[in-house]
């Protein structure tokens, strides 16, 4: 950030522009499809070109973001086993049998792990709320400490405090449902 005493309106400007496109599109899904609503929501839209579209962004949102996980992990890996020690081609070897084996065993994860898409709606439920709502938060905390603050910047901060464990919670709750629901229904997948 160019400017870092910017930050507690660059985070508010974030959670209201990202909580307002959820809102739009849940409030969306529930008032034309109902309870039956499913998601991802282009799930209830059939087989059209809007769901294939929908399909498309999905999938191409995860092949492209992705490689920034995996790469993080993989050169956190390559620090601790001090691949910068390595000769460039034991180096270079190191790296290909290193990531190649990453993403080998994360397919195979997706692959022969049961409810694996019920484990991963868990997992997101717990991370996103955490990554979008609670650690912006806290670090800016830890950074610049509490003290030479207006009271409005506290309260708003709360708010986003207790909006990101509500969100916890909630998602949480009903993706440990979902995945119960999935194991004593015998659902595979």
């Amino acid at each position: 950030m160019r400017n870092p005493k910017a930050w507690n309106k660059t985070v508010l400007y974030a959670v209201i522009s990202i909580s307002a496109m959820y809102i739009l599109m849940g409030a969306t899904g529930y008032l034309y499809y109902g309870k039956q609503v499913k998601a991802p929501i282009f799930l209830s839209m059939g087989k059209n070109g809007g769901a294939t579209v929908g399909l498309i962004l999905i999938t191409a949102h995860v092949l492209l973001a992705a490689p920034i996980y995996l790469c993080s992990f993989a050169m956190e890996q390559e620090r601790v086993l001090k691949f910068d020690a390595m000769a460039p081609g034991k180096q270079f070897l190191g790296r290909l049998v290193l990531r190649g084996a990453i993403v080998i065993g994360l397919t195979l994860i997706a692959m022969f792990v049961p409810y694996f898409k019920r484990l991963m709606s868990v997992f997101g439920a717990i991370s996103n709320s955490i990554i979008i709502f609670l650690v912006p938060i806290f670090c800016h905390y830890k950074l610049f400490g509490r003290q030479n603050r207006s009271i409005t910047s506290h309260v708003v901060s709360l708010l986003i405090v207790i909006l990101g464990f509500f969100v916890l919670f909630v998602g949480s709750f009903v993706a440990i449902k979902e995945l119960l629901d999935a194991i004593v229904s015998g659902e595979t997948i």
